[in-house]
Protein backbone atom coordinates (compact mmCIF):
# COMPACT_ATOMS: atom_id res chain seq x y z
CA UNK A 1 0.00 0.00 0.00
CA UNK A 2 1.22 3.27 -0.68
CA UNK A 3 0.57 6.96 0.85
CA UNK A 4 -0.26 10.12 -0.78
CA UNK A 5 2.39 12.74 0.07
CA UNK A 6 1.60 16.82 -0.28
CA UNK A 7 4.21 18.89 -0.12
CA UNK A 8 4.31 22.64 0.94
CA UNK A 9 7.29 24.59 0.54
CA UNK A 10 9.44 27.36 2.33
CA UNK A 11 9.89 31.27 1.75
CA UNK A 12 11.42 32.27 -1.82
CA UNK A 13 11.02 28.71 -3.15
CA UNK A 14 8.28 26.16 -4.63
CA UNK A 15 7.07 22.96 -5.55
CA UNK A 16 10.64 22.96 -7.51
CA UNK A 17 12.48 22.58 -4.37
CA UNK A 18 11.06 18.98 -3.84
CA UNK A 19 11.93 17.29 -6.82
CA UNK A 20 14.37 15.08 -5.38
CA UNK A 21 12.12 13.91 -2.78
CA UNK A 22 9.05 13.59 -5.00
CA UNK A 23 10.95 11.30 -7.47
CA UNK A 24 12.03 8.80 -4.84
CA UNK A 25 8.73 8.94 -3.12
CA UNK A 26 6.91 7.76 -7.21
CA UNK A 27 9.41 5.46 -7.16
CA UNK A 28 8.35 3.96 -3.87
CA UNK A 29 5.14 3.67 -5.52
CA UNK A 30 3.85 6.69 -3.39
CA UNK A 31 1.22 9.12 -5.24
CA UNK A 32 2.98 12.89 -4.42
CA UNK A 33 1.47 16.57 -4.71
CA UNK A 34 4.10 19.24 -4.40
CA UNK A 35 2.13 22.34 -4.98
CA UNK A 36 2.92 26.16 -5.52
CA UNK A 37 1.76 28.46 -3.30
CA UNK A 38 0.38 31.64 -4.84
CA UNK A 39 3.94 34.19 -6.07
CA UNK A 40 6.30 30.96 -5.66
CA UNK A 41 7.62 28.41 -8.13
CA UNK A 42 5.44 28.57 -11.46
CA UNK A 43 2.82 30.48 -9.83
CA UNK A 44 1.95 33.28 -11.97
CA UNK A 45 1.11 36.43 -9.11
CA UNK A 46 3.36 38.90 -8.54
CA UNK A 47 4.93 38.33 -4.48
CA UNK A 48 4.63 42.14 -4.09
CA UNK A 49 1.18 42.10 -4.76
CA UNK A 50 0.60 39.35 -1.94
CA UNK A 51 -0.91 41.04 1.09
CA UNK A 52 -2.84 37.93 3.16
CA UNK A 53 -2.62 34.33 4.10
CA UNK A 54 -5.57 34.13 1.54
CA UNK A 55 -3.91 34.73 -1.29
CA UNK A 56 -1.09 33.13 -0.55
CA UNK A 57 -2.66 30.00 1.01
CA UNK A 58 -5.22 29.96 -2.15
CA UNK A 59 -3.50 27.64 -4.62
CA UNK A 60 -3.10 25.08 -1.40
CA UNK A 61 -6.74 25.63 0.04
CA UNK A 62 -8.17 25.33 -3.65
CA UNK A 63 -6.64 21.80 -3.75
CA UNK A 64 -7.76 20.46 -0.49
CA UNK A 65 -11.41 21.49 -1.36
CA UNK A 66 -11.10 19.58 -4.41
CA UNK A 67 -9.89 16.65 -2.79
CA UNK A 68 -13.09 14.00 -2.60
CA UNK A 69 -14.40 13.48 1.05
CA UNK A 70 -12.42 10.37 2.79
CA UNK A 71 -9.81 10.62 1.13
CA UNK A 72 -6.77 11.39 3.23
CA UNK A 73 -3.03 12.51 2.79
CA UNK A 74 0.29 13.04 4.60
CA UNK A 75 0.99 16.49 4.75
CA UNK A 76 5.07 17.19 4.95
CA UNK A 77 5.86 21.12 5.24
CA UNK A 78 9.09 22.93 5.15
CA UNK A 79 10.17 26.10 6.68
CA UNK A 80 7.86 29.05 6.52
CA UNK A 81 5.51 26.26 4.98
CA UNK A 82 4.68 25.67 8.16
CA UNK A 83 2.55 29.36 8.90
CA UNK A 84 0.18 27.90 5.70
CA UNK A 85 0.47 24.46 7.12
CA UNK A 86 -0.85 24.90 10.54
CA UNK A 87 -4.41 27.22 8.06
CA UNK A 88 -4.87 23.77 6.03
CA UNK A 89 -4.58 21.59 9.05
CA UNK A 90 -7.25 23.58 10.63
CA UNK A 91 -9.13 24.25 7.39
CA UNK A 92 -8.85 20.21 6.05
CA UNK A 93 -8.06 18.23 9.44
CA UNK A 94 -10.78 15.47 7.70
CA UNK A 95 -8.27 15.51 4.89
CA UNK A 96 -4.89 14.98 6.42
CA UNK A 97 -3.86 11.59 8.52
CA UNK A 98 -0.64 12.89 9.87
CA UNK A 99 1.65 16.18 9.48
CA UNK A 100 5.44 16.44 9.43
CA UNK A 101 7.02 19.31 10.27
CA UNK A 102 10.33 19.88 8.69
CA UNK A 103 12.43 23.05 10.14
CA UNK A 104 9.37 24.51 10.20
CA UNK A 105 7.82 27.77 11.19
CA UNK A 106 5.01 28.10 13.72
CA UNK A 107 3.61 30.48 15.66
CA UNK A 108 0.93 30.66 18.26
CA UNK A 109 -2.43 31.02 17.41
CA UNK A 110 -4.29 34.45 16.68
CA UNK A 111 -0.94 35.45 16.62
CA UNK A 112 1.13 36.77 13.83
CA UNK A 113 4.80 36.09 13.08
CA UNK A 114 5.67 39.89 13.27
CA UNK A 115 3.42 39.83 16.44
CA UNK A 116 5.12 37.36 18.33
CA UNK A 117 8.41 39.09 19.19
CA UNK A 118 9.96 36.13 21.29
CA UNK A 119 9.94 33.89 18.33
CA UNK A 120 10.99 36.77 15.91
CA UNK A 121 14.11 37.62 18.27
CA UNK A 122 15.00 34.36 18.46
CA UNK A 123 14.78 33.65 14.37
CA UNK A 124 16.53 37.12 13.51
CA UNK A 125 19.13 37.38 16.05
CA UNK A 126 22.69 36.88 14.83
CA UNK A 127 21.85 34.59 12.03
CA UNK A 128 22.79 34.68 8.44
CA UNK A 129 19.22 35.30 7.36
CA UNK A 130 19.25 38.65 9.77
CA UNK A 131 22.72 39.69 7.88
CA UNK A 132 22.04 38.99 4.15
CA UNK A 133 17.95 39.78 4.13
CA UNK A 134 16.90 42.49 1.04
CA UNK A 135 13.84 44.14 1.17
CA UNK A 136 11.74 45.40 -1.85
CA UNK A 137 9.03 48.33 -1.74
CA UNK A 138 7.17 48.03 -4.44
CA UNK A 139 4.56 50.39 -2.48
CA UNK A 140 7.48 52.90 -2.33
CA UNK A 141 10.21 53.64 0.46
CA UNK A 142 7.86 55.12 2.85
CA UNK A 143 5.37 52.11 3.05
CA UNK A 144 6.78 48.62 4.83
CA UNK A 145 8.31 45.96 2.16
CA UNK A 146 6.09 44.51 -0.27
CA UNK A 147 8.66 41.23 -0.42
CA UNK A 148 12.04 39.65 0.72
CA UNK A 149 14.50 37.77 -0.72
CA UNK A 150 18.69 37.52 -0.15
CA UNK A 151 21.22 37.73 -2.86
CA UNK A 152 22.67 34.95 -4.41
CA UNK A 153 26.15 34.96 -2.77
CA UNK A 154 24.30 34.57 0.51
CA UNK A 155 22.36 31.65 -0.84
CA UNK A 156 24.71 29.01 0.36
CA UNK A 157 25.01 30.53 4.29
CA UNK A 158 21.65 31.44 4.59
CA UNK A 159 19.62 28.29 3.02
CA UNK A 160 22.08 25.66 1.45
CA UNK A 161 24.92 24.76 3.99
CA UNK A 162 24.79 21.29 2.98
CA UNK A 163 23.98 20.95 -0.44
CA UNK A 164 26.36 21.06 -3.42
CA UNK A 165 27.46 23.31 -6.17
CA UNK A 166 25.06 22.05 -9.05
CA UNK A 167 22.03 22.03 -6.11
CA UNK A 168 22.71 25.85 -5.54
CA UNK A 169 23.06 26.90 -9.27
CA UNK A 170 19.86 25.51 -9.97
CA UNK A 171 18.32 27.13 -6.88
CA UNK A 172 19.95 30.38 -7.64
CA UNK A 173 17.71 30.66 -10.40
CA UNK A 174 14.78 29.14 -9.26
CA UNK A 175 13.77 31.32 -6.01
CA UNK A 176 11.52 34.06 -6.03
CA UNK A 177 10.76 36.84 -3.75
CA UNK A 178 8.82 35.77 -0.63
CA UNK A 179 5.88 37.81 0.15
CA UNK A 180 6.57 39.61 3.77
CA UNK A 181 3.28 41.10 4.21
CA UNK A 182 1.40 38.28 4.85
CA UNK A 183 3.54 37.54 7.98
CA UNK A 184 1.21 40.51 9.83
CA UNK A 185 -1.55 37.89 9.58
CA UNK A 186 -2.63 36.06 12.32
CA UNK A 187 -3.67 32.39 11.57
CA UNK A 188 -6.25 31.15 14.03
CA UNK A 189 -6.11 26.98 14.99
CA UNK A 190 -8.10 25.21 17.67
CA UNK A 191 -7.58 22.03 19.61
CA UNK A 192 -10.97 20.57 17.63
CA UNK A 193 -9.23 20.74 14.37
CA UNK A 194 -5.82 21.49 14.21
CA UNK A 195 -5.06 19.39 17.23
CA UNK A 196 -6.73 16.34 15.81
CA UNK A 197 -4.30 15.73 13.08
CA UNK A 198 -1.23 13.50 14.33
CA UNK A 199 1.77 15.09 13.91
CA UNK A 200 5.65 15.28 13.94
CA UNK A 201 8.30 17.67 14.10
CA UNK A 202 12.01 17.31 12.44
CA UNK A 203 14.33 19.36 13.66
CA UNK A 204 18.22 20.55 11.87
CA UNK A 205 20.42 20.73 14.66
CA UNK A 206 22.85 23.23 12.56
CA UNK A 207 20.23 25.04 10.37
CA UNK A 208 21.39 28.78 9.30
CA UNK A 209 18.05 30.16 8.54
CA UNK A 210 15.44 28.87 11.30
CA UNK A 211 18.22 28.93 13.96
CA UNK A 212 18.05 25.51 16.53
CA UNK A 213 16.89 27.97 18.78
CA UNK A 214 14.06 28.94 17.43
CA UNK A 215 13.06 25.43 16.74
CA UNK A 216 13.31 24.97 20.17
CA UNK A 217 10.85 27.06 21.28
CA UNK A 218 8.69 26.07 19.14
CA UNK A 219 8.38 22.17 19.68
CA UNK A 220 8.28 23.16 23.32
CA UNK A 221 5.31 25.91 22.61
CA UNK A 222 3.40 24.87 19.58
CA UNK A 223 2.39 21.38 19.71
CA UNK A 224 1.48 18.75 20.49
CA UNK A 225 3.71 16.49 18.19
CA UNK A 226 3.76 12.83 18.40
CA UNK A 227 7.24 12.45 18.07
CA UNK A 228 10.17 15.57 17.71
CA UNK A 229 13.26 13.61 15.38
CA UNK A 230 16.49 16.04 15.21
CA UNK A 231 18.66 15.50 12.72
CA UNK A 232 22.72 16.66 12.66
CA UNK A 233 21.93 18.97 9.54
CA UNK A 234 21.29 22.34 7.65
CA UNK A 235 18.26 24.05 6.64
CA UNK A 236 17.88 21.50 3.66
CA UNK A 237 19.53 18.30 4.88
CA UNK A 238 17.09 16.27 3.19
CA UNK A 239 18.92 17.13 -0.68
CA UNK A 240 22.02 15.63 -0.01
CA UNK A 241 20.51 12.85 2.17
CA UNK A 242 17.48 12.42 0.30
CA UNK A 243 17.30 9.06 0.45
CA UNK A 244 17.43 8.44 4.49
CA UNK A 245 14.84 11.63 4.43
CA UNK A 246 12.41 9.41 1.91
CA UNK A 247 12.92 6.45 4.50
CA UNK A 248 11.94 8.48 7.32
CA UNK A 249 8.72 9.99 6.21
CA UNK A 250 7.57 7.01 5.02
CA UNK A 251 8.36 5.54 8.00
CA UNK A 252 6.87 7.78 10.06
CA UNK A 253 3.49 7.31 7.54
CA UNK A 254 3.68 3.75 8.15
CA UNK A 255 3.59 4.31 12.41
CA UNK A 256 1.23 6.82 12.14
CA UNK A 257 -0.95 5.80 9.95
CA UNK A 258 -3.58 3.19 10.69
CA UNK A 259 -5.42 2.32 7.31
CA UNK A 260 -6.03 5.90 6.35
CA UNK A 261 -4.26 8.03 3.63
CA UNK A 262 -3.19 4.82 1.68
CA UNK A 263 -3.56 3.87 -1.55
CA UNK A 264 -4.17 0.67 -3.69
CA UNK A 265 -1.12 -0.57 -5.88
Amino acid sequence: MGHHFVLIHGGMHGAWSWFKLVDRLQKAGHKVTPIDLAGAGQHPADPNTITTFEEYNKPANNWFASLPEGEKVVLVAHSMGGLTTLQLMESFSSKICLTIFVAAVITASDLSLFDNSLLWKLMYTDCAVARYQVSHFTDGAQNPPTSIYFPTPSLKEVFYSDCDSEDIALCSILVRPFPCRVLKRPITYSKEKYGQVPSVYIRYSKDTTLPPRAQEHIVKNYGPFKEIIEIDGGHFNHWPKVDDFTKLVTDLAEKYIKGEGSLST
